[in-house]
């Protein structure tokens, strides 16, 4: 949006103005300011920072926004001239084409019009700039980001507070160590750094609230005083494959899927049934027409039947009996598939068996689409930490089921289910250890 000064856009006339002749509304951000008479001009004081900033960044030891911001704060301050500087405004500063002195507007009729508001980064700063963003972001291009099992399912048992992912250590044949770990200290030490006194005095928003402790918790969740062990660290790999390997004895505990087999188990039955009198239904039409194919030729041999009507009826019969012998082959295959799915006891049997095949998948997508089927959340709580082991107590809850399902592990011992439950006939996970 911006003013037209009348006749400053003359028919014919240069659409390109200087920025002693403009009238913009809006924020200008850091660099730019206003005179008296709300024309754009240039802050000298700002300008210089600017232009620090884009050389900073050309740095060999610069890789991030972060390190330049951390350069410039130390250099400049945190505040100037009532503009926080951030890691994120430094990668708006470092973006923004207005800085090569050109700004463009559009009317309400769709004409462009370009201002002239004064240059402060010239054209080969610029460039260089340009450049090294572009060979940063095809390095992050190329770094995998890489899915988990249990994305946003994993909570502190201590306090309730989702448990973060961090990775590191040294890449052993393409695989990196990976841990959950509860983020209630972390979101606090980043709370107290992002949040200082001048910010709780100056931003806001949701309707000028200042975003103070009671504001940011009401956005992000609530601190706690979580009491956890050595930050409730867990192996992402040992955490989903415990998981994993327990969830065919859970499934079989749930009231719902059994409520749901023995139904389509009942129905299955039904089914069969009704084939199966449909089909001594149509065997029965088959052989009627049979019988009365032979009383035709028993009356044709009599000679109480032209030789014209017996050709005319044997092509009708011979297509209502085509007809049938369609129906019963269709019928006859529909019970032999009801019969191989029902070739089990009991709807427990046909339960186990589906269960099985599901989990018999080795895909991370399809293991996935398991996970997120029937896992709502999976709580960690690390119980006991020395040198030798760590020991667990994962609660893992399952959509539409009211149990708690609690597992021991003892990280260096293996994975250990101290439960009674039934056995893994044809389901051979593999545990890590």
């Amino acid at each position: 949006m911006y003013l037209i000064i009348p006749g400053l856009f003359e028919e014919g006339g240069d659409i390109t103005k200087s920025s002693s002749m403009i009238n913009l509304s809006g924020m200008l951000g850091l660099g730019y300011s206003k005179d008296k008479f709300k024309n754009v001009i240039i802050v000298e004081e700002e300008k210089k920072i600017i232009i620090d900033i884009y050389k900073t960044y050309l740095r060999k030891d610069v890789k991030t926004y972060s390190d330049v911001s951390k350069r410039i704060v130390s250099k400049y301050g945190e505040v100037i001239n009532g503009k926080r500087i951030t890691e994120s405004r430094i990668g708006l500063i470092l973006k923004d084409e207005k800085y090569l002195g050109k700004v463009y507007r559009k009317d309400f009729e769709g004409n462009v019009y370009e201002f002239d508001i004064g240059k402060i980064i010239d054209d080969e700063l610029w460039n260089e700039v340009l450049e090294k963003r572009n060979k940063v972001k095809i390095v992050n291009k190329n770094v995998v980001k890489k899915n988990y099992l249990l994305k946003g399912k994993v909570n502190c048992g201590c306090c309730g507070s989702n448990m973060w992912i961090k990775r590191g250590g040294k890449n052993t044949n393409g695989v990196q160590w990976s841990y959950y770990y509860c983020n209630n200290i972390f979101r606090k030490k980043r709370y107290e750094k992002k949040f200082n006194a001048y910010v709780v005095k100056e931003n806001t928003f949701r309707k000028n609230k200042q975003v103070d402790l009671v504001e940011y918790e009401k956005m992000y969740g609530k601190f706690t005083n979580c009491s956890n062990v050595k930050s409730n660290t867990i192996s992402v790999s040992k955490l989903e494959e415990l998981v994993w390997v327990s969830l065919y004895d859970f499934l079989l505990l749930n009231d719902k899927i059994k409520n749901e087999y023995k139904i389509r188990f009942e129905e299955k039955l039904g089914s069969k049934d009704k084939f199966s009198g449909k089909l001594k239904y149509y065997k029965e039409k088959l052989s009627k027409e049979k019988d009365k194919k032979m009383l035709m030729y028993d009356r044709w041999l009599e000679g109480k039947v032209t030789d014209e009507d017996k050709k005319d009826y044997d092509l009708r019969n011979d297509g209502i009996v085509n007809e049938i012998k369609g129906k019963v082959k269709s019928i006859q295959s529909e019970l032999d598939n009801i019969n191989n799915n029902v070739s089990v006891d009991s709807y427990i049997d046909l339960m186990k068996s589906d269960i099985k095949n599901e989990l018999n998948v080795k895909r991370f997508e399809d293991r996935k689409r398991v996970i997120d089927k029937y896992v709502r959340s999976v709580k960690v709580k690390l119980l006991n930490y020395n040198t030798k082991m760590k020991e667990y107590e994962i609660i893992i809850e399952l959509f539409n089921d009211n149990i708690k399902h609690k597992i021991r592990l003892n990280d260096k011992l293996g994975y250990h289910l101290k439960t009674d439950l039934a056995e893994r006939k044809g389901f051979e996970p593999s545990i890590p250890r």
